[in-house]
């Protein structure tokens, strides 16, 4: 599936970045059933994310590489946030 394919993408890079992952579902292991978050709350959770890692790491250039519906949320983040980012894939 492809998001199996982008986790192989992500592993390409893991020897010379910083990867980090996101999937914004949550699973309620009683009833197997499967929340997605609403766009403004997945905005949120990755900006959470994005300041802890940039603040711990001190990281100064950002590569943010989008999949499915991350290229949405990833496009709302710029929009919303305007944040020092250096490429958008």
């Amino acid at each position: 599936d492809s998001h199996g394919m982008y986790n192989q993408i992500c592993e390409t890079f893991k020897d010379n970045y910083l990867t980090a992952r996101f999937h914004y579902v949550s699973v309620d292991e009683l009833t197997n059933s499967t929340y997605v978050y609403e766009y403004s709350r997945q905005v949120e959770k990755l900006k959470t994310v994005f300041d802890k890692l940039i603040a711990k790491y001190k990281i100064k250039e950002v590569i943010i590489i989008g999949h499915s519906q991350g290229c949405t949320i990833t496009s709302l983040y710029l929009q919303k946030y305007q944040p020092h980012v250096n490429k958008v894939i």
